[in-house]
């Protein structure tokens, strides 16, 4: 009987892949947001991110410029996670052969403009066409040794901390999705993410893990669980909400915490500090590593068991 690939799922539809092309030559592999290679003496951070019409964004919400931003921003937020600089791009289009050139020069625009604003440089890419829009970018950046953070470094008693308030992408998808109005600064937030590439420059020698958040706090904390060996406890009253989170979510009839909890595309930083550093950190304390496995949220006196659910792209 033949499998699909949505019986599979996005995780373990990665992992099958893996499988067939895992080698050694690489400092870090697949399991990160980047991989890491060894360039002479230097370590050298790569990362590749899609953005394809129909599924992550569509227009006329999103604008061409929008898109062509997003495309370079979602890739220097897996630089920023790993301890890195992002540097250089490569930017390859699939292109329906009746598209508009305004379509295409907007998204261009946006590139442009986001590669301003983090200091990448487009130094080549592939252009094809097909039935549907979709922007890849490869990006390159670079890591002092002392500085890399990888998943698989929490330890029990670490100290779980985000470096932004969560839940307002999700929440500005959603009011689009039911036609919610009132709520242009979600929807934004949505749209045009922003990467504090600075955030964690000053202390990334205190921290133990770390990763930013595009699946969704659950599931990116359960990236780090799970390469780690550990489990978590997460505090209900500690995580922090965009602005207008809670407002939006009584609009659409939802719990605010699932936005924070689940909501992915926040692309700010999730990390895990030893207690003796946290005086040296900047960030919201949400959370504790433990040795017990599973992630719990801690709410009124009581632990409930959370699933490590997420943005899957194969989702049936």
């Amino acid at each position: 009987m033949v499998q699909l690939v949505e019986e599979l799922g996005e995780m373990k539809l990665l992992e099958r892949l893996h499988s067939f092309v895992s080698g050694k030559k690489a400092l870090v592999g697949v399991g990160d947001d980047a991989a890491v290679i060894r360039v002479g003496k230097e370590q050298l951070l790569l990362s590749t991110d899609s953005l394809v019409e129909g599924v992550h964004f569509s227009f006329p919400w999103y604008s061409p410029y929008e898109v062509g931003k997003k495309a370079i921003t979602v890739n220097v937020s897996d630089i920023v996670a790993m301890g890195g600089k992002a540097e250089y791009a490569l930017v390859s289009l699939i292109v329906p052969p009746k598209m508009s050139l305004d379509v295409l020069d907007g998204i261009y625009k946006g590139i442009s403009a986001a590669g301003k604003t983090y200091h990448v440089e487009v130094v080549g890419g592939n252009v094809s066409k097909g039935n549907q829009l979709v922007v890849d970018v490869t990006l390159v950046g670079s890591v002092q040794k002392k500085n890399l953070c990888l998943r698989k470094d929490a330890k029990p008693g670490d100290f779980i901390m985000v470096s932004g308030p969560l839940g307002g992408s999700a929440a500005g998808l959603a009011l689009y999705a039911q036609r919610k109005k009132g709520f242009t600064r979600l929807e934004k937030l949505h749209r045009n993410p922003i990467v504090d590439v600075s955030f964690a420059s000053g202390f990334l020698g205190s921290l133990h893990a770390m990763q930013d958040i595009s699946d969704g706090l659950v599931c990116d904390l359960g990236h780090i669980c799970k390469a780690s060996k550990v489990g978590a406890v997460l505090y209900a009253d500690n995580i922090p909400f965009a602005p207008d989170v809670p407002e939006a979510a009584k609009v659409l009839g939802k719990n605010p915490l699932d936005f924070a909890l689940y909501g992915g595309e926040e692309y700010c930083l999730l990390f895990t500090v030893p207690g003796n550093k946290l005086s040296s950190v900047s960030g919201y304390l949400i959370g504790e590593i433990t040795k017990k496995r599973g992630i719990r949220l801690y709410k009124q006196g009581k632990e409930k068991r959370l699933s490590v659910k997420g943005h899957d792209h194969f989702s049936v």
